[in-house]
């Protein structure tokens, strides 16, 4: 008995492709009925066990067959970007690597703010003005520390590192300024029981994005100590300052959706959360300005001779 599991074990962690082709398309079959089956309602019929056992199994097939054709993939990739200059930088280069992401990001922020923007002229909402308002703050701030750490990099070091240093403090100044404009969004919020409203499934929508903006930022800043380039410090500052202020539109949001007659003070856990958040960008802000000044300061005393 033991030699047949074992002979089993084996020709699933090493599939063949016709094996592998076979488990793609019940992961697509079962995945699509136990949709399907969801929807409906049907979750309480007898016959839907067998579909979820099987859409279950296919997709544990489905990760071993991932496993075992994707274990090369990496080297496969290094090999690849090795040949050009700059994919070999970007796949070698953690910091530039960061940069080339936050540009990119960049350029989706800004998509996304036009998006609010003609939002706000179409549904005549304030609250759509006002996110459009913070990511175009947001826009600012990312532009500002990805242009002169651009600059900085053509300098020399000591210089780099003053204009960096520089750089990140004004940026600091600006999350500090985006906390202090969203207290008076929060102000209505907790007194005037204002709240943010997405029409239709975009509530899913922007709770999806919240979700892997929060998680990507927490991840990330557990990591900034690591890294002593101000630029992707202030990446990783910025991140954490837009996935704050989402939060705040996501759970007024969702208690406007799904709050209708529940027996608590929304506005208050509203103005709660908010005024956290409004603190916590204004604290991460003042702090980043206070080290950046403090080390543009010593730099400069450095090239002095000092």
């Amino acid at each position: 008995m033991k030699e047949f599991f074992k002979k089993i074990w084996e020709f699933l962690s090493k599939p063949s492709w016709w094996f592998s082709v076979t488990v793609i398309a019940c992961v697509l079959v079962f995945g699509g009925l136990s949709l399907w089956v969801t929807v409906s309602g049907s979750i309480t019929k007898w016959w839907a066990y067998p579909i979820f056992i099987a859409a279950a199994f296919s997709l544990f097939c489905f990760v071993l067959v991932c496993i075992y054709y994707g274990k090369d993939l990496p080297l496969k990739l290094k090999n690849v970007a090795g040949r050009y200059a700059f994919t070999k930088k970007v796949w070698s280069d953690k910091e530039y690597r960061y940069k080339i992401v936050a540009m990119i990001a960049l350029l989706f922020v800004f998509c996304y703010t036009a998006f609010l923007v003609v939002m706000a002229i179409l549904e005549k909402s304030f609250w759509y003005a006002s996110l459009a308002e913070y990511n175009v703050v947001l826009c600012v701030i990312r532009a500002v520390f990805l242009n002169e750490g651009r600059k900085a990099e053509r300098l020399k070091p000591i210089e780099c590192g003053r204009k960096k240093a520089k750089a990140f403090a004004v940026c600091g100044a600006l999350i500090a300024l985006l906390g202090l404009q969203f207290a008076f969004s929060v102000m209505g919020i907790a007194f005037r029981g204002e709240t943010f409203h997405y029409a239709g499934l975009m509530i899913y929508v922007f709770a999806a994005v919240t979700a892997l903006k929060v998680v990507n930022a927490c991840l990330k800043i557990t990591r900034v100590r690591r890294h002593k380039d101000f630029t992707v410090r202030s990446i990783f500052f910025c991140n954490l300052a837009s996935a704050g202020v989402s939060v705040v539109a996501l759970q007024t949001a969702m208690f406007d959706s799904f709050g209708a007659g529940a027996e608590i003070n929304v506005p208050l856990f509203n103005g709660i959360t908010g005024g956290v958040i409004c603190l916590g960008l204004i604290a991460l802000g003042i702090g980043m300005m206070i080290h950046g000044i403090k080390v543009y300061k010593k730099m400069e005393k450095y090239g002095n001779g000092q």
